[in-house]
């Protein structure tokens, strides 16, 4: 059997794993300019069990391919045409629209009846500077490489990010639509697992995020998630159901203290985190997908219970190949992002200018047995500038007592 991964650079260990059950993997890391690197061709290079292929040679194998996946949420009509030749695919596919469009996703909430915190778009960045509110989010459409969510703290505050955006944006900057979204008070929680036409498989994971730090999840039956979850899944599943939605599902969620569920963001793609949590948690994951691909819907072979990931960031990697050092018995849990191996070293290359290069999994049968092992294999990692912060498993913790306030239990 063969497998083909279609990638951005984020999800190489996604192929790494895929390669325990598929004879063959192919990766591609589509990233495409006039000018190429030599560090944005090398991205999956040397994996144990992968065969990296340009872009250009995705033609000369795709017709032997058994299994096409897509982790990300990109080229929904390049999946829809290879399912048209009859091919098995495995991604969110056109449904993908409802993270790359907010405004339209924000339409479809209110349509169905999801709780909606006030949405509103404005064009250019004049126009933005003078009507976005203190402690409003500022978000934008499909080309999340310009800039992440932003927080308007004030206006001092974010004088200096609007000047960078106008930098960035250049003679585009009043042109750009933003999309400003009022704060909804309460707790976050998500959903972060699979669908298939629709369906949920019994074993879903679902947890809390500490932004840009961490993350702290668990596996239960499906009727047992916050009805927060369930009741964001329902809707979502008309969707799937409709589109023939097979892939990954990922969604944030803010319950307030009348346990009201507002989706403010829902993620059509392996999330980063916990992604890393299902590939060395799943035992049967390349056949999951496989059957997904064929519309059949099969229950996870999950190991453990409760899954913990701590981030790991470097200035150095911002600019720089950055060589990691991983113990020998720490690399099952160690997952990086544009990685490659180049004479038996690990690097992730620096193909998007970020400080992230990696996250690091523990797993247990309780949460304190997952954030221990989360902290035990960080042990012994060294890179130029690491910071991992171990202290937001802590904060986890503290989050998940808040949740209790708002009826999330964990």
């Amino acid at each position: 059997m063969i497998a083909l991964v279609w990638d951005f650079g984020w999800f190489v260990p996604l192929a790494e794993r895929l390669a325990e059950e598929f004879e063959t993997v192919y990766y591609i890391c589509n990233i495409r300019n006039g000018y190429p690197k030599t560090r944005e061709k090398l991205v999956g290079e040397g994996i144990k069990g992968v065969t990296r292929i340009d872009p250009d040679d995705f033609w000369e194998v795709w017709k032997e391919v058994d299994l096409f996946v897509f982790p990300d949420c990109y080229d929904g009509k390049f999946q829809q045409w290879l399912k048209d030749q009859g091919c098995l695919v495995w991604g969110t596919g056109i449904s993908s629209w409802l993270e790359r469009d907010r405004v339209a996703c924000a339409e479809w909430q209110k349509k169905v009846g999801l709780p909606l915190a006030r949405t509103e778009e404005v064009i250019g960045l004049k126009k933005l500077r003078e009507t976005v509110k203190p402690n409003q989010f500022i978000k934008i459409n499909e080309n999340r490489g310009d800039f992440e969510t932003i927080k308007n703290i004030d206006k001092v505050r974010s004088d200096q990010r609007f000047d960078e955006i106008a930098v960035e944006l250049g003679a585009y900057k009043e042109l750009m639509k933003f999309i400003l979204v009022n704060k909804i008070e309460g707790v976050e929680i998500g959903y972060d697992g699979f669908s298939v036409d629709g369906k949920y498989p019994n074993k879903s994971l679902y947890g809390y995020e500490i932004k840009d730090c961490g993350y702290v999840g668990k596996y239960v039956d499906y009727k047992n998630l916050p009805q927060s979850i369930l009741t964001v899944n329902e809707k979502l599943a008309e969707v799937f159901k409709r589109e023939k939605m097979r892939g990954p599902i990922s969604n944030e969620i803010r319950v307030t203290d009348k346990r009201v569920p507002y989706p403010i963001d829902e993620t059509l793609r392996l999330p980063n985190p916990p992604y890393q949590i299902h590939i060395t948690n799943i035992k049967n994951l390349g056949k999951m997908m496989l059957e997904a691909a064929k519309g059949n819907l099969i229950e996870p072979d999950i190991e453990f219970k409760y899954g913990a990931i701590a981030i790991m960031n470097s200035e150095f990697a911002i600019k720089n190949m950055l060589p990691v050092k991983v113990p020998e018995d720490k690399k099952k849990w160690v997952k990086l992002i544009n990685w490659a191996t180049i004479d038996d070293e690990w690097y992730s290359l620096p193909v998007y200018d970020m400080e992230e290069f990696g996250a690091v999994v523990g797993l247990g049968n309780t949460l304190e047995e997952a954030t221990q092992a989360c902290k035990s294999n960080c042990e012994g990692i060294e890179a130029d500038s690491l910071d991992i912060d171990i202290d937001s498993l802590d904060k986890a913790l503290k989050v998940i007592e808040e949740g209790r306030k708002y009826g999330i239990t964990f």
